[in-house]
């Protein structure tokens, strides 16, 4: 390459700001007659190093983003004979390449068994982006890992009894990260119900009980209602698609398109992006290292141990009732969130189960994985936790099953 055109590209590149080409390797040669076409289109630039003996693998995909070109150009391999970098147009094979944030190419990435079709340009940019949300948000993302752990055992036993596949745990994670949130619209709950699909559920909303907030009745309900909505659709990917848009609204899209595929239908932002969603959290939740995500097991949230308590007369006081069983109003809340006023109403011949922890307060021994003590004291607990931080990390059980009842 001539003194004379590295400076005319030089000088045509510093128009965007970039450093001046003058200061690289002379013995970097770049294909730079390609440069300003691609820019100019907007065209995905691929930029290959031949330094590396991986080839493909090294492809790095940059979209007008000129400093990061720029700054790739710069790092150019001296005393080669093999150019250093090589600026490869979109139509060469190279660019279908499934990119390297998938990194097991060789496996299907799947939704309850029903592939998605990463080969189309599309669904892997759907995809791609998703994760790379999420990995962006890599606080939120620790947090639902976390807490995923606390109710993941009980929520996948309610599905599988349900007949409904076990990535359906993502749609809740999807939906509410597991956190009894209030949506702008009024949705509530791991699910997001709103009133009258709860209510059409059969969980009952009044002026003491709100059974969208309770994680098993609101498990149950949304498992029946899934069941329900997949007699219309031939797949449980249009089954997901229709918890979020209705059945009605997804049916009526399918008819008048003439498509009865997810992939390929056009339906509204939030319910085409809705599906990448829940599968771009299976896969980081359940392989997060994959993604280069690390989560060390004992910060996880582990499962509480409680037992519960049956009631079939109204409590004008819970803070009281709360006492009488060992414990206080703001862990009694805890414990039910579906319990939104400081006293129970009860109709004649309604049951309800309160859920209280086995020790007297929600403390670190039990919102962490730790082994779990009845009666321990500060001292053990701290000795536990020390301990527990020394020794290999040990799989979470799940939740155990109540010892006893009232």
């Amino acid at each position: 390459m001539k003194y004379k055109q590295l400076k005319n590209v030089s000088a045509f590149l510093t128009c965007f700001s970039l450093v001046p080409l003058n200061t690289f390797s002379m013995h970097s040669k770049i294909v730079y007659y390609l440069v300003p076409s691609l820019l100019a289109t907007g065209g995905v630039v691929l930029i290959k190093n031949h330094k590396t003996p991986e080839g493909v693998q090294s492809v790095k995909y940059v979209t007008q983003n000129l400093s990061l070109l720029s700054s790739s150009i710069s790092r150019g391999v001296k005393n080669t004979n093999k150019p250093a970098f090589e600026i490869v147009t979109p139509d060469q094979s190279v660019s279908q390449e499934v990119p390297q944030i998938v990194t097991d190419e060789s496996a299907e990435i799947q939704f309850c068994g029903e592939k998605v079709p990463l080969e189309f340009q599309h669904v892997l940019q759907k995809f791609e982006n998703e994760i790379r949300k999420n990995k962006e948000a890599r606080g939120s993302l620790l947090q639902s890992i976390k807490i995923g752990n606390r109710y993941k055992a009980e929520i996948l036993r309610t599905l599988k009894e349900n007949g409904i596949p076990e990535d359906f745990f993502y749609l809740a994670m999807a939906e509410s990260g597991l956190n009894n949130l209030t949506s702008p619209r009024g949705a509530k709950g791991f699910w997001q119900f709103m009133e009258d699909a709860a209510t059409r559920s059969g969980l009952e909303i009044s002026a003491t009980v709100d059974e969208r907030l309770h994680p098993q009745k609101a498990t149950l309900a949304a498992a029946k209602y899934l069941k329900s909505l997949r007699k219309y659709f031939k797949s449980w990917t249009l089954t997901a698609a229709s918890y979020n848009m209705g059945a009605g609204g997804l049916m009526n899209a399918m008819n008048s398109q003439g498509k009865d595929d997810y992939y390929s239908l056009n339906l509204n932002p939030e319910t085409s992006q809705y599906i990448y969603r829940i599968v771009a959290l299976k896969y980081l939740m359940e392989q997060p290292q994959k993604f280069d995500v690390n989560v060390n097991i004992k910060a996880k949230y582990a499962p509480i141990p409680y037992y519960i308590v049956k009631v079939n007369q109204s409590i004008s006081d819970l803070a009281e009732f709360a006492r009488e069983n060992n414990s206080n109003l703001k862990t009694l809340k805890s414990m039910n969130p579906w319990l939104i006023a400081d006293n129970l109403e009860v109709k004649s011949g309604k049951v309800y189960e309160i859920r209280f922890p086995k020790s007297a307060n929600l403390v670190a021994e039990e919102m962490l994985a730790l082994p779990y003590r009845p009666g321990m004291n500060r001292k053990d607990l701290r000795d536990s936790i020390l301990k527990s931080f020394n020794r290999k990390e040990k799989a979470v059980t799940e939740e155990p099953k109540p010892e006893y009842t009232f």
